[in-house]
């Protein structure tokens, strides 16, 4: 039988799939939540976080792990309106995110996300709107390519905003993309960040 099959073996390791998962669910008030999927696969888009935690309640942290590495996964709305959120774990999470819209939409209380971000498309469309709590997130270099808009995030850390300037990739002789801050933060930026941003092709709103 399959309960006889998966006894004392971790059924997690054959999880190919969560995408909608545990969306629209309410959770016990203050949950941390654990999910480590191993071995998430793309066959047939399988293995996509699409919409796993929108619209959830209850969980003040989420922490994911998977050990799958150079895979990008669609997150369309993966996080979107989890109301409750603070604290996003993504440092074992070792694949990238490929074609995804809305991710962090509407997480009103998320003010860490640990783990750098990739995202392998130019489609930044609704990442960060009304996270304005977000003080750290942190991005791969060079790999931010396309319009990026997080104008909703006053309270960013000097480290986040570096990591965005770093993030930016060198459109130098090619289409240059806007860079949105929130107004307080952009006030921030050194005359060192400005010159990079421009020397990268890159204008700021």
């Amino acid at each position: 039988s399959a309960a006889g099959y998966a006894e004392g073996r971790d059924i997690w390791n054959y999880v190919r799939s969560i995408s909608g998962a545990f969306q629209n669910n309410t959770f016990p008030a203050g949950t941390n939540f654990v999910l480590n999927v191993p071995n998430l696969s793309l066959s047939n888009n399988d293995g996509n976080l699409n919409y796993i935690f929108r619209s959830t309640t209850g969980l003040e942290s989420i922490t994911l792990k998977c050990t799958i590495r150079g895979v990008a996964m669609h997150a369309h709305g993966a996080f979107s309106r989890c109301s409750d959120l603070k604290f996003l774990d993504l440092s074992e999470f070792n694949t990238t995110f490929g074609t995804s819209t809305d991710v962090f939409y509407s997480c009103s209380k998320l003010e860490e996300i640990r783990g750098e971000i990739e995202n392998t498309t130019t489609n930044w469309t609704l990442w960060f709107a009304s996270c304005v709590k977000l003080r750290e997130v942190r991005f791969k270099a060079n790999s931010i390519k396309g319009a990026f808009t997080i104008s909703q995030s006053p309270l960013l850390s000097a480290e986040s905003v570096q990591s965005i300037v770093d993030g930016l990739a060198d459109m130098t002789g090619g289409t240059s993309y806007k860079l949105t801050l929130h107004a307080d933060v952009k006030a921030k930026l050194t005359e060192e960040q400005l010159a990079t941003i421009a020397a990268k092709n890159w204008t700021i709103g």
